[in-house]
């Protein structure tokens, strides 16, 4: 008798080699079977016994594949309830240091954020529904509270006005802590599109509103979206109102691409698969990167200040009078990100800057 740890493959084959050696040719001396040891995986069931159960060749019960149960499987209720459990809520003192906001966010982020698609360029993840950085953290809720003079927290005002299941971003303080501001992230009706807008809070009352009136203006928050430049004004990142249809991947190349190191020249750098490859991509980020600065004041009334370029980094002087832009140009670079590829910084100046 075999071993039982050889299983039902060692069998079978044995049995099938016995089989072969009888109906061949009697000779003077017989040839012994030979043994032919077959893979085990213990995991499979050997030689389709289920499926054969199943299709009705053998009796007894259908056993219950573990691989073909269909969905997501979860744990344990009790281990649910402890992987779901809400962090700790971000807080952010106000400028005047007589408030302070409470930013909640949920535990783990939701499957359909993760698999949306995006677009991995000069070492950053676009997603292009939004024109935003792909796979961000957010925020659930904003609640405010007066810091009263003995230490403690006064009532709490819940910031509202915006949609359910909205996710915020990019919560910043006025200079005067009279007011916050936001991005709201929501689907649109049909859930095939994301709208990435500003609001604006009140920090006395909680009410949100969003901060441009026209609708056909989008941000882009590639990059540094707005910054405040004094108590009532905003210098915010749009999508140029000429930008047209994404750029299309030609059928044919541009060109081969090449690499050479004749000098076997040590090049301290990591490799990754995320910098640009070809002049598509450089075109690609050009059309997603590309800002247009405008002023929006509180009440709505928008300004617009430079010319489109892409802009990295926007700092208001404390006078409120100068701006000190930073942006990336050409060329542009296929083993750095964009972080190292040139920059110019320009000021700007005006009567309301």
């Amino acid at each position: 008798m075999l071993p039982r740890r050889l299983g039902p493959r060692l069998c079978f084959a044995c049995a099938n080699s016995t089989a072969a050696s009888s109906s061949s040719t009697p000779s003077r001396r017989r040839p012994r079977p030979r043994l032919r040891l077959l893979p085990y995986r213990g995991h499979a069931n050997p030689i389709g016994f289920s499926a054969m159960r199943a299709a009705g060749s053998l009796p007894g019960p259908v056993a219950q594949d573990d691989d073909a149960v269909s969905g997501y499987r979860l744990p344990p209720k009790e281990i649910q309830e402890i992987v779901d459990v809400p962090p700790n809520a971000s807080y952010h003192l106000s400028p005047r240091r007589d408030r302070i906001m409470f930013l909640k966010r949920r535990a783990m982020p939701p499957l359909s954020e993760l698999a949306k698609p995006d677009k991995i360029l000069a070492g950053i993840r676009i997603d292009s529904s939004c024109n935003m950085r792909s796979r961000m953290s957010f925020y659930t809720g904003i609640s405010i509270h007066l810091l009263m003079d003995d230490g403690s927290l006064g009532p709490e005002k819940v910031v509202h006005g915006y949609p359910d299941a909205a996710k915020i971003n990019f919560v910043t303080w006025s200079p005067d802590g009279q007011n916050v501001a936001f991005t709201v992230r929501y689907e649109d009706e049909a859930g095939s599109d994301s709208n990435l807008a500003l609001w604006v809070a009140n920090a006395e009352s909680g009410e949100a509103r969003p901060l441009f009136r026209q609708t056909d203006i989008r941000l882009n928050a590639i990059f540094e979206l707005f910054v405040w430049v004094d108590h009532s004004t905003l210098l915010v990142c749009i999508i140029p109102s000429s930008r047209g249809d994404s750029p299309k991947k030609p059928l044919v190349p541009f060109g081969p691409r090449i690499r050479s190191n004749e000098q076997n020249n040590v090049i301290q750098m990591r490799a990754t698969k995320e910098m640009l490859k070809d002049l598509h991509e450089e075109e690609l980020f050009d059309y997603y990167a590309t800002s247009q600065l405008v002023l929006v004041s509180l009440d709505g009334i928008v300004k617009p200040v430079a010319s489109p370029a892409i802009y990295t980094f926007l700092n208001p002087s404390p006078d409120e009078k100068y701006l000190m832009l930073t942006c990336v140009h050409k060329p542009y670079s296929s083993i750095v990100s964009y972080k190292r590829f040139p920059k110019k910084p320009t000021a700007s100046v005006g009567e309301n800057v």
